[in-house]
């Protein structure tokens, strides 16, 4: 992907644009960024957790997936999604849960900002970011691939202010999610990245 692509998953006009346009083409439907068994294995982890079926808990960055509905159908009664992108939370609200979830159960679905969530202080008892982080970082680690490749386009002025001003939105969007998090409450996130990559932050 090129620095311009890299620097627009970060961007709310890019996603609304996409889901717009994946909308026109096929109508509502679920897109997968990871795969399908990396979700279930996900829902594994958390019913081996100490999160209970009444807990809330937030994917943040929903996008389009199933997931929310697949933790719905596992018996989470409090699960919420939450995207910046208006368009696809208006897609998602359109859905019906007979059509989209066994249980009937719905997810609460928002319209938000991770960096400005309107959710209280200690609230959530579980996070779950299945590639939120890697949109907001893309730019950045670009550059990071580039200069441990010893690249010369590493040092690219633009490159370089949009690197540095992802690192800083994913720093807030990380004090975001710390603060809503409650004591104890845990942060999953799904990555293509190496945890080496992602640990400093």
């Amino acid at each position: 992907r090129s620095v311009n692509m890299a620097a627009d998953y970060g961007s709310q006009t890019f996603w609304d644009e996409r889901y717009a346009k994946a909308s026109d083409s096929r109508g509502t439907s679920h897109f997968e960024w990871f795969p399908s068994r990396g979700e279930d294995a996900i829902i594994r982890s958390i019913k081996k957790s100490n999160v209970r079926l009444s807990d809330r808990i937030l994917d943040v960055g929903c996008g389009n997936s199933r997931f929310i509905w697949d933790l719905c159908d596992a018996g989470y009664t409090r699960v919420i999604g939450a995207d910046f992108s208006k368009v696809v939370i208006n897609e998602l609200q359109a859905v019906s849960p007979s059509s989209s979830s066994s249980s009937k159960r719905a997810p609460h679905l928002f319209h938000m900002n991770a960096e400005l969530l309107a959710f209280s202080d200690a609230s959530i008892s579980l996070v779950v970011d299945k590639g939120l982080l890697d949109s907001v970082l893309a730019v950045h680690d670009r550059q990071q691939l580039w200069m441990r490749n010893g690249k010369k386009e590493a040092q690219d002025p633009f490159l370089t202010r949009a690197a540095r001003e992802a690192e800083e939105k994913g720093r807030r969007v990380l004090r975001e999610l710390r603060r809503i998090l409650k004591a104890g409450g845990q942060y999953l996130m799904v990555s293509y990245e190496e945890p080496a990559n992602r640990l400093p932050f």
